[in-house]
């Protein structure tokens, strides 16, 4: 076209001696549009470099064409790798990617939320700080939504999740069946539906072997690498120390491992370390770290796939369901060279 002004649909039709109706109708995917007909409008619009305009389409529908996903933080593998499968996969139905990070923060998550809502996405994923505010549930609950990680103890959405429970049970009895009976553990706040339930696995193993839990070694608090480093050496600074370690959380690990490591203790020969998540360098480090593998690529296809039946639900004008599903993943233990019989 002259002048350097866009294609629009108005040029299409006149280029063609047809009715802009018909040429939208066409370039829409609407009915009433032979084969024929429609094959011609879409060559003649390639030929003339039409773009459509997506400001324009949005004006029209109730959701643009991006899809939002809101995590606490990006160190974390588990919410990296899903951000990268989210945008790979919706990429593929015509949608973008649009992020927030909460840093674990409520005030900053309803802000987040607020902005997808206000960028009108056809659907929102989150991973929640565990304390959502009341406006931030009630923004989710008019779109679709699908909770990840199942962090929060308040919200009802379409869930994927581990089973968090399952998954310390799984990693607490490796060390009992190793012969280990003074075993620490290192998790985030009770607060948190993810620190709840994997204490509560740490503790039924134990009590499957009839050992009591000190309370002491029980260090919770917040998921990052420094509170797990300062509760590591605690525990090894103690007069009577543990002989095994269970970390519930893939920052806390790397915390527990930096202050393993600055003490100067070897594993399994000091000390037996079971870690969460596996992180690239988990089989790089010594003899490699034994960890509980948390199928973070499953996971995040799960939790895509459900996002898109919501939000077909969602267009086909279908509510949410009054019990909606929860999509639990089993998790498997990874044994590597960080663990082994207590010292003697």
């Amino acid at each position: 076209m002259t002048n350097n002004k866009p294609v629009t649909i108005k040029d299409v039709a006149k280029h063609l001696g047809i009715a802009f109706s018909t040429v939208s109708r066409a370039l829409h995917g609407k009915p009433y549009v032979s084969a024929e007909l429609r094959a011609r409008v879409e060559a003649a619009a390639a030929e003339l470099g039409y773009v459509p305009n997506a400001g324009a389409r949005m004006l029209h529908k109730p959701y643009g064409s991006s899809i939002g996903l809101v995590i606490p933080d990006f160190p974390n593998q588990l919410f990296a790798t899903a951000a990268q499968i989210f945008a790979t996969r919706f990429a593929q139905e015509g949608l973008n990617l649009m992020l927030g990070v909460s840093g674990d923060d409520p005030e900053t998550e309803l802000r987040q939320v607020m902005a997808l809502r206000e960028a009108r996405v056809a659907g929102i994923a989150i991973a929640t700080c565990g304390r959502s505010l009341d406006r931030t549930v009630e923004l989710l609950r008019s779109i679709p939504t699908v909770d990840l990680a199942d962090r929060s103890v308040n919200l009802q959405f379409p869930t994927v999740t581990l089973d968090d429970e399952q998954s310390l049970l799984l990693a607490t009895t490796h060390l009992l069946q190793l012969g280990h009976r003074t075993i620490a553990y290192i998790g985030g706040e009770s607060a948190l539906g993810t620190g709840q339930r994997r204490l509560a696995g740490f503790n039924a193993a134990m009590a499957s072997y009839g050992v009591e839990p000190l309370p002491r070694l029980i260090q919770q608090g917040p998921l990052t690498v420094d509170f797990a480093r300062m509760a590591t050496i605690r525990l090894m600074n103690a007069a009577v120390r543990p002989t095994g370690l269970v970390v519930a959380n893939s920052l806390q690990t790397e915390g527990a491992v930096d202050a393993i490591a600055s003490l100067g203790l070897r594993l399994p020969d000091d000390l037996s370390l079971l870690g969460y998540g596996d992180a690239s360098w988990f089989k790089l480090y010594g003899k490699g770290i034994t960890t509980i593998d948390t199928r973070t690529v499953d996971l995040a296809n799960a939790g895509v796939d459900i996002l898109l039946e919501r939000m077909t639900a969602f267009e086909q004008g279908r509510s949410h369901d009054e019990n909606p599903i929860r999509y639990t993943l089993q998790c498997n233990l990874i044994q590597r060279g960080s663990t082994g019989v207590p010292p003697s």
